[in-house]
C-alpha cells in the first residue's frame, strides 16, 4: 500500500534557525516539563503517600482488644 500523505517536516527547507528562537522553544519545553513534574508530584505521588499514611491497619499488638 502506497502512502500518499507527505511528511511536512521533510518538506521544510534546511536553513538554520536563529539561536534566539531555539532558546525560546527550549525554555518553553523546559517550563512545560517542570509543570508536569510538579503536577505529578502533588497529584499522584503525594496522594499515594497520604492514602498510605492514613490507612487503618489491623492492630497486631493486641492493644485495645479484649481477651
Amino acid at each position: 500500500m502506497k502512502d500518499t500523505a507527505k511528511n511536512p517536516f521533510k518538506q521544510l527547507e534546511e536553513e538554520p534557525l536563529p539561536e534566539k528562537l531555539k532558546d525560546k522553544v527550549m525554555t518553553s519545553i523546559e517550563m512545560s516539563q517542570l509543570m508536569m513534574d510538579v503536577a505529578d508530584l502533588f497529584m499522584v505521588k503525594m496522594g499515594k503517600t497520604f492514602s498510605g499514611l492514613f490507612k487503618t491497619k489491623p492492630n497486631d499488638s493486641g492493644y485495645g482488644e479484649s481477651q
